[in-house]
């Protein structure tokens, strides 16, 4: 097999449609806000009225904060050491963005077995390849009960405080509901995606009409519930949807069932491959789930083939794929083209490689494309002109084929987005398009540094503020411990693992670090853990001096690369994942944790 360059006329297209986003975008210096500035936090939750409670004043052994993934995965894990447990969230239940989360059509996008936590203990089997959200939901649901979590759970509630207070080695925690409590140990599991934005069009909050974001949808004003009942309110109304991304591919084919006229407002084109949902197969299902830690085993499988691929770091062909979904088999085919490289791998031979799958990719879902969608000029708005790594690839086998109905209408902005909203509609390009809903698309501010991404400020020893710390980017020791914050542990991916394709899966070994943590403190006649400054330090310089910097600025923008950003500065070098890759790190922590020793961490 011979290598060659990247496709330069390609890359030329791509260059010019980032080049033409970036102009609008300094144009315009448009913005996004978060939801929480515009409506009360305190009354976001159209799904659940506020139950009036006593407030809080005791001591907590472990407080976590966050009662999605992190924080379910975490109390579960800690639940074997019998710890007392208290758990904070700012929703009415447990499930985090799926408790959030309700739009019509909503679902996993990577395989229920692999995305779902904790099957394996709760005996949970999935009824779809991707589950849709009621079911995901009613598993957190599931989660909650199995390990009897409820009784330690306090919803609807909002930190305003944390803060360590050295002479009783305690964090003081305050909330929204009048709490004011202390926990030995603080486990910070917030999400990476938890917060809805806005986009700071000129004019929108001047808009007569009924609008909301996807992740507080109002079925109230659509008609139908989360469940899938018919959006029957939507017969005699335009409706526009303003963005095209992971949530727009699964919303649009739901909206056109009923809305008498789809607008679909589109800046950058989500490049959409066949997602291949269906019933799970029970045959596969009961080979796969027959000996004991088969979902570690799934987890690791599915690691093989969505590495970050580097010289030397790649499966053979002879390595099975245990769940062969679109993730998978791409990796699949790049293992193939690697494999069959003559001569010793370099990393120019390795570069090319990489270029050239990547080129046929994008052709074959732009390809697909063609044969979908009926109007030539709709397929051409639809082509994502864009290498697969610079956004989140989409899945779906209805959104392109959506297009095709009458009722549905793609608006392209040509890459300048939206110009603004007016009392009746939205303008684009100078022209009003009047509606009689907006719904907005606009996804999430994604936060690689949780100081910034809280309403709260974290305190640590001697009134130094994490924000303050973490101003430049993220400084800690494995991504899950910062000095001079002890007794906290940081339930996220940045500095660690950084596996953004699966996220509950960086959860699962962070759990068992925290017990671990935990319990060799409490068993060894200690207060508290800390991370001494020369292994923060040691940690950090190694990710700078050797990490892959997500924030690829040749890419279009988008919230992958800060939406278009040109410099990559000291934030974006610390925002990155351990340098030997995903399934590497994992095995460093395991390594770590099964030595005992916990080399790094003082503990006093």
């Amino acid at each position: 097999m011979t290598t060659t360059v990247p496709n330069k006329d390609l890359q030329r297209k791509y260059d010019e449609e980032r080049d033409k986003r970036l102009a609008a975008r300094k144009s315009k210096d448009e913005d996004f806000v978060r939801i929480e500035t515009i409506i009360n936090p305190d009354e976001l939750d159209p799904y659940k009225e506020v139950t009036p409670r006593e407030p809080l004043h005791d001591d907590v052994e472990v407080t976590l904060l966050g009662g999605g993934w992190a924080g379910l995965m975490t109390a579960a894990e800690l639940r074997k050491s019998d710890r007392q447990l208290r758990i904070l969230d700012q929703a009415g239940d447990f499930g985090g963005v799926w408790y959030w989360n309700r739009y019509p059509g909503v679902m996993c996008d990577t395989a229920s077995v692999v995305y779902m936590p904790l099957l394996e203990e709760t005996g949970h089997k999935p009824t779809e390849r991707y589950a849709h959200g009621p079911e995901i939901y009613a598993h957190a649901q599931r989660i909650g009960r199995h390990f009897d979590l409820y009784k330690d759970a306090y919803f609807h509630t909002r930190v305003t405080g944390l803060s360590w207070e050295e002479d009783i080695k305690r964090w003081r925690i305050t909330t929204n509901r009048g709490d004011n409590f202390t926990s030995q140990f603080v486990s910070l599991g917030i999400g990476s995606l938890n917060v809805p934005r806005l986009p700071s069009f000129p004019g929108t909050m001047d808009y007569k009409g009924e609008w909301f974001h996807t992740a507080r949808w109002d079925y109230n004003a659509t008609g139908g519930s989360p469940d899938g009942a018919e959006m029957d309110k939507l017969s005699d109304k335009t409706v526009a949807i303003i963005g095209t991304g992971a949530t727009a591919i699964q919303v649009v084919p739901e909206l056109a069932k009923t809305a008498k006229k789809l607008l679909v407002i589109q800046r950058t084109p989500t490049s959409v491959d066949v997602r291949g949902n269906g019933p799970t197969d029970y045959e596969w299902w009961d080979e796969l789930t027959s000996q004991e830690g088969w979902q570690q085993k799934v987890y690791d499988n599915f690691l093989d083939f969505v590495e970050e691929y580097k010289v030397g770091n790649y499966p053979s062909s002879d390595t099975v794929d245990l769940l062969s979904d679109g993730w998978t088999m791409n990796g699949r085919k790049l293992a193939h083209r690697l494999e069959a490289i003559e001569g010793d791998m370099t990393p120019e031979k390795f570069r090319s490689v990489l270029y050239q799958w990547d080129d046929e990719v994008q052709q074959s879902i732009r390809d697909r494309t063609d044969v979908e969608v009926e109007d030539k000029a709709t397929a051409d708005g639809l082509k994502a002109w864009y290498r697969a790594w610079c956004k989140r690839p989409g899945f779906h086998d209805e959104y392109l084929q959506t297009f095709n109905r009458d009722n549905v209408e793609l608006v392209d902005t040509d890459g300048k987005g939206v110009e603004r909203i007016t009392e009746n509609g939205v303008v684009i390009q100078g022209v009003e398009y009047p509606v009689d809903m907006i719904i907005y698309s606009t996804g999430f501010l994604y936060n690689r540094n949780a100081s910034k991404d809280a309403f709260f400020d974290v305190i640590g020893r001697n009134g130094l503020k994490l924000r303050d710390k973490w101003n430049d980017g993220m400084l800690t020791y494995m991504g899950y411990f910062t000095h001079d914050f002890p007794n906290m542990f940081f339930q996220q991916s940045v500095q660690a693992a950084f596996l953004v394709s699966n996220v509950p899966q960086n959860f699962a070994d962070g759990a068992r670090v925290l017990r671990a943590v935990i319990d060799h403190t409490l068993d060894s006649g200690a207060e508290v853990f800390e991370p001494t400054q020369e292994a923060e330090d040691a940690w950090v310089d190694h990710l700078v001096e050797n990490g892959t910097v997500a924030d690829d600025p040749e890419c279009t923008p988008g919230y992958l690369n800060g939406e278009g950003k040109r410099e990559i500065g000291m934030a974006e070098r610390r925002s990155v994942g351990f340098p030997a890759g995903k399934k590497a790190f994992f095995n460093h922590v395991r390594q770590w944790r099964a030595d005992g020793r916990f080399t790094g961490l003082n503990f006093a």
